[in-house]
């Protein structure tokens, strides 16, 4: 169930480990200068190892940060879901209130069927569009669902990255550190894809053919 304190507070987490990265980047770099550099047989090699770590430190960030633009959608999508919703139950009241507006027996003849038929168009249609609304409303719900679970993703990426660079005894393993990140910010984006094109397909559904629109259009509201 998708929580607006609980996706902020991811949000919030998420934004401040991304600050805390280039300083502690930063210190894991100075460390493992300290503990090889003093060799000049294995200087050369460290200075390049240690770039190579802060090169992949930046594509982390830079990614993590882009995405991060985008951290409102699931809030909008939540929203957009409850709005959604107020419509269903409003077609929904609509449709049982128009269901009850049958032909009185004692009315016979052509003006008699025609309204009868109109009225059972109707309230098809306005039946359809509640039904449609509830379509709409889940496909948001979900894509809300996937956003936070994205984001929870990206804040483990984050975490993990900055324990492997804390704790890292070599440059070597700082960037395998780096690269278990990217890999798995990566396959966070994957899945979070995956998901919201299966609900991107559910809303196009919506929109197709639809026998209670003939023509695409609502049906025809007069009795003659």
């Amino acid at each position: 169930m998708f929580s607006e304190a609980q996706y902020n507070s991811t949000i919030t987490k998420l934004n401040d480990g991304i600050n805390k990265i280039p300083p502690i980047a930063n210190a894991a770099a100075q460390r493992f200068a300290e503990q090889l550099q003093w060799n000049p047989a294995t200087k050369d090699v460290v200075d390049g190892l240690i770039n190579e770590l802060f090169k992949l430190v930046q594509d982390l960030l830079n990614k993590i940060e882009e995405w991060a633009k985008a951290s409102d959608v699931p809030i909008a999508m939540w929203n957009y879901g409850g709005t959604w919703t107020a419509i269903q139950q409003s077609m929904g009241d609509m449709a049982g209130d128009m269901a009850g507006q049958t032909c009185p027996s004692w009315w016979q003849g052509s003006a008699a069927d025609a309204y009868g038929s109109s009225v059972s168009g109707q309230a098809s249609a306005v039946q359809e569009i509640g039904t449609l609304a509830g379509t709409i409303q889940s496909a948001c719900g979900q894509v809300a669902e996937y956003g936070i679970a994205f984001y929870v993703s990206l804040l483990a990426v984050v975490a993990g990255f900055i324990v492997a660079l804390i704790f890292a005894e070599t440059v070597v393993g700082a960037l395998a550190g780096a690269g278990v990140a990217i890999a798995g910010a990566l396959a966070a984006v994957a899945t979070f894809a995956f998901g919201v094109e299966s609900q991107v397909r559910v809303l196009q559904g919506c929109v197709a053919g639809n026998v209670a629109f003939p023509d695409r259009k609502w049906p025809v509201p007069t009795t003659s």
